[in-house]
């Protein structure tokens, strides 16, 4: 697994609020932190990828794509 810290805050995300029965929060929190996720660690690898091959892809790639 690559990055598995955010596993953990999605599995906190789902369990936390799931023990106050607070159905809705876990639903509504966890669609939008997946989503945000996903844009963050696409960015974090095209940023890692950069550090790999800097000749290869040029930094306005890497940031605004």
């Amino acid at each position: 697994m690559r990055h598995p810290n955010y596993f953990v805050v999605m599995l906190e995300l789902i369990i936390i609020p799931l023990m106050f029965q607070a159905y809705w929060t876990a639903a509504i929190f966890t669609i939008c932190n997946a989503y945000l996720l996903s844009v963050r660690i696409r960015a974090e690898e095209r940023a890692l990828c950069l550090l790999k091959s800097p000749s290869q892809q040029g930094i306005f790639y890497v940031f605004f794509l």
